[in-house]
């Protein structure tokens, strides 16, 4: 897309978004636009293959639609309902489907509008489920440790480095001895996700934890949510 077609169609965005009242609907935001943008502007839009059209406007227009209408604009409860009954909750998504419903509409094609949100949906779902069983595991943990008890931490080192990391889905890693940090401590204060320990014992001395320093001795507090605990 043109620099002069991103540029003033995002300044014209931004410029409504206070001056006048933005889409309620996915309908009347593919009228916006349809009265928005000029006949060449359209044409372009409309010739271009209709993933690259989309992805091309994510950042400029994309993010005009997500910040005026979906974030601030004073349409924007019964534009986030009418996704919310889609089953769609991401901002990006919603500006997307509203350019590939435009695109579509130009095209004389179907909306698709369920198909397009089913796309998002199916995406997601690996996510959620992932949270899910992140929130099932944070929860056993909280239950299981109380003030006073001791933990053990454990946490992979980089390779060729002495800087300990996290891996934020660690169910396949398995801890080595020989290779890896473990950290023992006991459980001073409980908050919420958040764990504090005054440190006892370190395997290995001279090896920093997500680029900190900590020593034997030292109140050391981390996040369980992907921390290796026992």
């Amino acid at each position: 897309m043109k620099k002069i077609f991103l540029s003033i169609i995002c300044f014209v965005f931004y410029l409504n978004a206070t001056a006048q009242d933005t889409p309620k609907s996915i309908d009347e935001a593919l009228k916006y636009l349809d009265e928005l943008w000029s006949i060449d502007q359209k044409n372009e839009f409309k010739n271009t293959a209709e993933k690259g059209a989309v992805s091309k406007l994510h950042f400029g227009i994309g993010a005009g639609i997500r910040n005026s209408w979906i974030r601030h604009g004073n349409g924007k409860d019964d534009l986030r309902a009418e996704f919310s009954k889609l089953q769609i909750h991401h901002l990006d998504d919603m500006s997307a489907i509203i350019l590939t419903s435009f695109h579509r509409k130009l095209n004389n094609k179907p909306l698709e509008l369920e198909k397009q949100a089913q796309y998002y949906i199916d995406y997601w779902k690996p996510h959620y489920e992932r949270e899910a069983l992140l929130t099932e595991k944070v929860q056993k943990i909280v239950n299981k440790f109380k003030v006073g008890d001791t933990i053990n931490l454990y946490y992979p080192i980089e390779d060729g480095s002495e800087n300990a990391i996290l891996y934020v889905n660690n169910d396949d890693w398995k801890f080595n001895p020989e290779r890896d940090l473990k950290v023992t401590g006991i459980l001073i204060e409980k908050e919420e996700n958040l764990f504090t320990i005054k440190v006892l014992t370190i395997n290995k001395k001279n090896v920093t934890i997500l680029f900190s320093k900590v020593t034997e001795g030292d109140i050391y507090s981390f996040n369980i949510r992907h921390e290796i605990i026992d």
